[in-house]
């Protein structure tokens, strides 16, 4: 056990280190959260639990008086549902019952001058659509488990529209998981599996298996090993008619080809690699250019290009994100090229397109059964439609659940709203637990340990 000892003792000072840039950088929530974690596992001296702990107490306050300035200028915007969430945020770095009630004293302020707006405060009263700021229930914790290189996707989040949860959802790395020997109750989501490599999917996989059959109560999202990758899903969507186009590992791809391919590193979302799609004289030169490149060729696939472009000229790429039991429609992204990464169309009809699809749901029922089959249950689907059909492009096991609020254009904000207030709900579902959490024992080998952490980067 010195071994676990070792690993964890020097987590504590990675944490504040990292907490320490992003602070400088400006990111107050993100620095607590590193913070957090860092005191969780503290073994330092008397000096330095009190540098910490000044450090903690400067980054609430400043960071509780930014959110209370949020929610007066979004107020006067009349920004009401940003106005609130940034008043429940101020609420939950609030300590003292001074600083708690004057968070209630201006959020019935911003009550009245909504219902002022509105022209009928008797009616928006019976509605009771605010939600208290002391909610009288035990706080439950979902786990969010991902690689370490790539937990912004959650931070961000916790961040910006999902702050609400600040608290609700700790971001425990898989260098962290693999040390840890206690484990508490709650709701694991098993993020990024698609980065793990084999050695570290096998040792997550045996964390689940003593998770699942221990006495303490889990619920444990995204099996390591039995939910589907994009080879394995790509291959299984276009055996059954779903898809039209396939996949291969680079060497397995048959030749000649059927039709033109991209290539892209089998696990990764940085899109395809070189210009693509290519055509058979041109492969056999693109793949040497990738190989010189640098990129592994263990991880190299070929995937058929699919022409989705639409009769105006647009490709159009939809999303769905599954949290837990929930299934919610995403966005549609619009842009000039087949690979799309971020929306560049903002025309009020396309807006107004995007808002329809959120609004009716279209897809629900068939991207279910995707999910379902893919053991899947928490990503985003990523996919187009060719003559109506659905072609499916990935599931992310990682996605940025929303950006920053900055990052959306101001005509673009309000298609944001409906997907923020249902992704806090789906979260919220997830969450269970009791205080004092109860715990389970892991058991792993420590050479185990050991020798899957020196050789990733997770």
């Amino acid at each position: 056990m010195a071994l676990f000892d070792k690993l964890r003792k020097a987590l504590w000072q990675d944490f504040q280190a990292e907490g320490d840039r992003v602070r400088d950088a400006g990111d107050l929530a993100l620095a607590l959260q590193h913070y957090a974690s860092a005191e969780a596992r503290f073994d330092g001296n008397d000096d330095e639990r009190a540098a910490m702990a000044e450090r903690i107490e400067t980054c609430r306050v400043r960071l509780r008086a930014s959110f209370l300035h949020d929610a007066m200028r979004l107020g006067n915007a009349r920004d009401w549902e940003g106005a609130e969430q940034r008043l429940r945020a101020a609420f939950d770095r609030s300590v003292t019952e001074d600083e708690k009630a004057e968070v209630e004293v201006r959020q019935k302020r911003l009550i009245r001058y909504e219902a002022k707006q509105a022209g009928d405060m008797g009616k928006w009263l019976a509605t009771g659509k605010r939600p208290t700021l002391r909610p009288d229930r035990p706080t439950p914790v979902i786990h969010y488990v991902v690689n370490r290189q790539h937990t912004y996707t959650m931070e961000r989040y916790l961040a910006g529209f999902g702050h609400p949860l600040q608290g609700l959802v700790s971001i425990l790395p898989y260098d962290q998981l693999l040390v840890e020997r206690q484990l508490a109750s709650g709701t694991y989501i098993f993020a990024d599996i698609e980065r793990l490599n084999l050695h570290q999917r096998l040792l997550v996989a045996d964390i689940w298996q003593q998770l699942e059959a221990s006495d303490v109560e889990f619920r444990l999202l995204n099996h390591p090993l039995r939910s589907m990758r994009r080879v394995e899903l790509l291959t299984m969507l276009h055996g059954d008619g779903t898809n039209d186009f396939t996949i291969y590992p680079i060497a397995e791809l048959p030749r000649p080809l059927r039709r033109p391919v991209f290539l892209r590193l089998a696990n990764d979302h940085g899109g395809s690699i070189g210009a693509g799609p290519y055509t058979e004289a041109q492969l056999d030169d693109a793949i040497a250019r990738t190989v010189i490149a640098g990129f592994p060729v263990p991880e190299l696939v070929a995937v058929e290009f699919c022409e989705t472009v639409f009769p105006d000229g647009l490709y159009r790429k939809y999303a769905y994100a599954r949290i837990g039991d929930a299934l919610l429609p995403r966005h549609i992204q619009f842009g000039h090229e087949w690979q799309l990464k971020n929306n560049e169309v903002f025309d009020e009809e396309y807006l107004a397109e995007e808002l329809r699809f959120t609004q009716e749901d279209p897809h629900r029922d068939q991207l279910w059964d995707i999910f379902e089959r893919a053991n899947i249950q928490y990503g985003r689907l990523d996919y187009s439609l060719k003559d109506g059909r659905i072609q499916v492009w990935e599931i992310n096991t990682n996605p940025y659940v929303m950006a920053p609020p900055d990052y959306y254009r101001d005509e673009h904000l309000p298609n944001q709203h409906l997907f923020s207030v249902r992704a806090l709900e789906a979260f919220e579902a997830l969450a269970f637990g009791k205080y004092p959490r109860p715990t389970a024992t892991i058991n792993l080998s420590p050479e185990r340990v050991q020798a899957v952490l020196e050789g990733s980067s997770t």
